[in-house]
């Protein structure tokens, strides 16, 4: 994918799900782009980004750069008249149906990186069970009880959004 093409649609698909521009001037707020995308990416939209694990969960280097340019000067390199592939805007519609009161700008970020957590560790590849994700969770992410990220996995899996 050519980096225009990235950054309409990083642009674009961030605005109808944060229901706000990037902007990177405050920790949350780069928060919510790294989980919001990672969200994204797990429903099956590529927007070319490789995450690896950080402390908050999933983070792309690439991903930050790229939303410091959009946040510092969108008008530059987003073009006006961009469209939504329709195959993505069927992606979006399911990801703001089920978790859009946790996505928007008004959200507490803790629920973004608890479910782009979840993804980011059933996306290994690994088979592994439900037991084995709430501990690895919960191991790396203590302020999370274990029901709390019983129920987030169990809302990604009736999702039926991601291949779980």
């Amino acid at each position: 994918m050519e980096e225009k093409e990235r950054l309409n649609l990083l642009y674009s698909i961030f605005k109808l799900i944060a229901k706000k521009d990037i902007d990177m001037s405050s920790f949350n707020d780069r928060l919510k782009l790294q989980k919001i995308t990672y969200i994204i990416i797990s429903a099956g939209i590529n927007l070319d980004y490789k995450f690896g694990w950080h402390l908050r969960g999933p983070y792309s280097s690439l991903l930050a750069s790229d939303g410091f340019m959009l946040s510092n000067n969108s008008q530059s390199y987003i073009d006006v008249g961009y469209r939504i592939p329709e195959y993505c805007q069927k992606k979006i519609e399911e990801v703001r149906e089920n978790f859009g009161s946790d996505l928007s700008d008004t959200s507490d970020t803790n629920m973004m990186e608890l479910y782009s957590s979840i993804l980011y560790i059933v996306n290994r590849g690994e088979k592994i069970s439900d037991e084995k994700i709430i501990q690895y969770v919960k191991n790396r992410k203590p302020w999370f009880d274990e029901q709390t990220i019983k129920k987030a996995l169990d809302k990604i899996r009736d999702s039926k959004i991601f291949s779980i």
